[in-house]
């Protein structure tokens, strides 16, 4: 069979679609029977089944999982800290302008190097922008949206080989009580022609993956890691998950709940 990463002819392994340690921390915070959303069905349903499917060769499989190893740490920390710690998480990549900013307020290059490193996921946002292609990528997969091949091959590449592609990335951490425990497929904002968005939540996270198809300048890649108070944020893709979700039923086991 094509493994649909390489697509080299190979054995595929049984994959998960969501990486195995979401399923675990999700069945861990719940009474072990997950909310889970039937798209097929248009379901509702309490369930503890892992969706899986024969997607990646041994090696593809291999190096995705390497990478979601490596962020289930980041993740296991975010949702371990304090409403209040969940701050010290913010991380902006300090551009020329930004330098000059705090050099003009007295921080010399030492002081200014001290500060980033100081911050928990210093030299790890590499690992978050790894982790949200490859999620996209298995969505992209499991709901076999109609990409174009171009915008597949970019995606490929760059988890392939680490080849440009180009994108924005921006995650918000819920920094706010209760918890916000969801976990979404990848929806797809398709509106202009040159940008292709793509946003997902995992517990007390969002990702927003901003894709310029025709290419973006190397200045405006750029990622941005910040704390956010979910129930009072103005979400446009919560809505957008609701609106993908519009008439569908709710099963005998969640109602009883």
């Amino acid at each position: 069979m094509i493994c649909k990463l390489c697509e080299s002819e190979k054995e595929l392994k049984s994959s998960h679609v969501i990486p195995r340690f979401l399923y675990r921390y999700m069945l861990n915070v719940t009474d072990g029977y997950m909310t889970q959303y039937h798209s097929h069905l248009n379901l509702w349903q309490k369930s503890n089944r892992q969706l899986k499917k024969e997607l990646f060769c041994f090696e593809c499989e291999q190096l995705l999982s390497k990478n979601e190893l490596a962020f289930s740490e980041i993740f296991k920390q975010i949702n371990k800290s304090s409403d209040s710690e969940k701050a010290v998480f913010s991380y902006a990549v300090l551009d020329d302008s930004a330098i000059n900013e705090l050099e003009q307020k007295g921080y010399d290059q030492k002081s200014i190097d001290a500060l980033l490193k100081s911050n928990p996921i210093y030299d790890k946002i590499h690992i978050l922008e790894y982790f949200a292609i490859s999620y996209i990528y298995r969505e992209l997969l499991n709901n076999s949206y109609k990409i174009p091949e171009s915008e597949k091959r970019l995606l490929q590449n760059y988890l392939l080989n680490g080849s440009t592609c180009s994108f924005m990335l921006h995650v918000r951490l819920h920094n706010s009580q209760p918890s916000f425990n969801l976990v979404s497929t990848a929806t797809v904002f398709d509106a202009l022609d040159d940008w292709k968005h793509y946003t997902f939540y995992v517990p007390n996270m969002q990702f927003h993956v901003a894709l310029r198809v025709g290419g973006t300048p190397e200045d405006m890649s750029k990622t941005i890691v910040m704390p956010s108070n979910f129930f009072d944020d103005d979400l446009g893709s919560i809505e957008m998950i609701r609106n993908t979700q519009s008439g569908s039923r709710k099963s005998a086991n969640l109602n009883q709940t």
